[in-house]
């Protein structure tokens, strides 16, 4: 087994991530696209044990993903945490080999938040959304994505990407 392998394994057995390979193009000339969704873990914005357990899962589902090389790779995350309150993320991003999808197709400054807190707990009228659910992408899909939308009128009343 590889060591990509036993980390794949690793994620798996998390309950939090899953992979999986689409080939796309005639079959002689195939290629794929890896996607690797993960959810991270609630209340690892507000709790520092949760909030460390989640910067690990984070950060094997990046090194993993990064071990497959220069072939298309799609991270979708529901984070629980915003992208720059990460460590797992902001390295993978400053690395240059990890874009943040939103970032690039809205203003760096100001990407859409993905999540209003709606709950019974929630501050309607001060809630302004946080940005926990994001995309990454290597280089290599950055180049076939031509699209990026936050979707306010999805089912999920509290995540919009």
């Amino acid at each position: 087994m590889k060591e990509g392998d036993d980390l794949a394994k690793t994620l798996l057995n998390t309950g939090r991530w899953v992979g999986a390979t689409v080939p796309v193009g005639e079959t002689k000339d195939r290629n794929f696209v890896h996607l690797r969704p993960i959810y991270g873990i609630s209340g690892a914005a507000q709790d520092p044990g949760k909030h460390e357990e989640n910067e690990q899962i984070l950060r094997m589902a990046l090194d993993e993903a990064t071990q497959i090389g220069k072939q298309p790779i799609i991270i979708g995350a529901d984070a629980n945490v915003e992208p720059e309150n990460s460590q797992a993320i902001r390295t993978a991003i400053d690395s240059g080999q990890w874009h943040d999808v939103a970032k690039c197709w809205w203003s760096p400054d100001a990407p859409p938040k993905t999540f209003l807190n709606t709950g019974s707990d929630a501050d309607n009228e001060n809630d302004k959304g946080t940005r926990i659910d994001l995309f990454l992408a290597n280089s290599a899909a950055m180049a076939l994505i031509n699209d990026y939308r936050i979707l306010p009128e999805a089912k999920n009343p509290q995540h919009t990407a």
